[in-house]
């Protein structure tokens, strides 16, 4: 840490003194490179500072966006920055957003030094695959995890399947459990009023290549007879290693149809759900993800699993069209419907975007956090004492 870094934490210390409460919120990476979770932390970073000023925020990276060999000299600077941040200002909350493998193991190292500091801890998880990394641990590595999860204050998921999961496998208390959504800024663009892009359609998806979301599905829907004879273009947006899919869709005669233009920015990725016909997600596993989020506020009509949060929020044939995982033939039929049934199409672009006001603006979002932090802010840690942890798994 210079001289300059420190300057800058003092001089944040310092607005913290002034606000009402001062949060630490905790990423596996910068919100730019960071994925579902850090495109989560961005939204809820800028939504806080404009709806509430008075939250002193404060963003750590807890792992890095380069290298992983440097993720350790990126945990210890953010341990560091804490500590400094504790010592000398007034750090009443930290929020550490969990997902599985090494993203617990460091959360499990934050929530014991936050512990040992006296500052309460929100843990929000994400992670559509956490279930199974629990499931898969042995006892003692998941006695760890349920220590972790029942000594934050505040719990935070993103659906009720998630909620019953840390209440019944990791004994949190059900009063310590609370469901908040992802959120995207919005709202975009009323279905009613969204311009009919002229020309061929374009079919989106958004999310990192490979099988967990369900890209060789997706590739294979697109060249099947029910697909193929209508006019389209894809493009399929993320990072990973598109090469396995090119020569895929090389294969079925489809590689002039899709582009893979890799990860996209911001801009770069509203500029593509603007000129979208529909958004495809055949993901296996997922939370509650973020691209489908944004393609609602985008007012677009969706194709994906019902998999992780969504089935809470989203209803099939009405709101979205469920297709399960690894079903080419049923994802084929949604997109040959989606490019032929224009009425329909609307109609279920107008019942997303009127889900997504409902459950997934950030505005709502960033209040439901800010009364979380104020709550934490006013009583403080929980007190010391035993809690009673989930059964073991057999």
């Amino acid at each position: 840490m210079d001289l300059s870094q420190v300057s800058r934490i003092v001089s944040r210390l310092a607005e913290g003194r002034r606000a009402d409460c001062a949060v630490c919120i905790l990423c596996p990476g910068s919100p730019e490179f960071a994925g579902g979770i850090g495109r989560s932390v961005a939204n809820l970073l800028a939504q806080m500072a404009e709806r509430h000023p008075s939250i002193a925020i404060r963003f750590v990276n807890t792992r890095g966006s380069r290298h992983i060999a440097l993720s350790p000299l990126y945990f210890a600077y953010a341990v560091g920055q804490i500590a400094l941040l504790r010592l000398v200002g007034r750090v009443t909350v930290i929020h550490a957003n969990v997902a599985s493998r090494g993203s617990t193991a460091r959360k499990f190292l934050i929530v014991a030094f936050a512990s040992l500091l006296r500052v309460p801890t929100v843990l929000h998880l994400h992670g559509g695959l956490f279930t199974d990394f629990y499931e898969g641990l042995p006892g003692f590595l998941k006695m760890g995890v349920n220590w972790m999860f029942c000594r934050a204050d505040r719990v935070v998921v993103l659906g009720s399947r998630t909620q019953q999961f840390v209440v019944d496998r990791l004994g949190v208390a059900p009063g310590n459990v609370a469901v908040i959504r992802n959120g995207v800024p919005g709202p975009r663009l009323n279905p009613a009023i969204r311009v009919q892009q002229a020309g061929v359609p374009n079919i989106v998806f958004a999310g990192r290549l490979g099988e967990h979301k369900g890209v060789g599905t997706l590739l294979d829907a697109l060249a099947s007879p029910l697909v193929i004879r209508h006019p389209w273009q894809a493009t399929l947006a993320g990072d990973g290693n598109p090469g396995p899919y090119q020569a895929k869709a090389q294969r079925l005669g489809i590689a002039s149809r899709v582009e893979f233009p890799g990860w996209l920015d911001r801009s770069r990725m509203t500029a593509l759900l603007e000129h979208a016909k529909f958004l495809v997600l055949p993901s296996r596993a997922e939370a509650l993800p973020m691209s489908v989020l944004e393609a609602l506020a985008h007012g677009l009509p969706v194709i994906t699993t019902p998999v992780g949060a969504l089935p809470d929020s989203l209803v099939h044939e009405k709101s979205v069209l469920f297709i399960e995982p690894g079903n080419v033939g049923a994802l084929a039929a949604a997109i040959h419907r989606l490019i032929t049934d224009e009425a329909f199409r609307r109609q279920v672009a107008q019942a997303g975007h009127d889900a997504f006001l409902r459950d997934f603006d950030i505005a709502v979002i960033a209040d439901q956090f800010a009364e979380i932090y104020r709550e934490l802010t006013d009583h403080g840690p929980a007190p010391r004492r035993s809690r009673e942890l989930a059964r073991r798994a057999a």
